[in-house]
C-alpha cells in the first residue's frame, strides 16, 4: 500500500507542477496552493497534503501522505527562483 501512497504523491507534484504552468499562461506569475485550487478546481489525492512557496518567477512545491510507514513520505520540487540548476524542475522524494 506504501508504494501506492508514494505513486500518489509523486502524481499530485507533477500535477501540480501542470496547474501551476496553467496558472502562469493566466497571470504571469506562479500561485499558491489555495490560487491554484480556485483557478484550476486542483485537488490533491486522499490522505496527501500539500505546501506551496510561490514568487513571480518560481515555485517550491512540497506534497507528502503521513500515513506512509516506509522511509520516504515526501516529494518536493522546486521550479525557476531559488532552484538549484541541476533539480529545476526535478521530484526529489525522501
Amino acid at each position: 500500500k506504501d508504494k501506492a501512497k508514494l505513486a500518489s504523491v509523486k502524481t499530485d507534484v507533477r500535477n501540480l507542477m501542470t496547474a501551476q504552468e496553467a496558472y502562469f499562461s493566466d497571470y504571469a506569475t506562479y500561485g499558491t496552493f489555495a490560487q491554484l485550487q480556485g483557478a484550476s478546481n486542483f485537488s490533491l489525492s486522499a490522505g496527501n497534503t500539500a505546501s506551496v512557496t510561490a514568487v513571480a518567477s518560481g515555485f517550491t512545491a512540497t506534497i507528502s501522505n503521513s500515513s506512509i510507514t516506509s522511509a520516504i513520505e515526501t516529494c518536493t520540487v522546486q521550479v525557476g527562483a531559488g532552484a538549484a540548476s541541476t533539480v529545476d524542475g526535478v521530484i526529489v522524494c525522501s
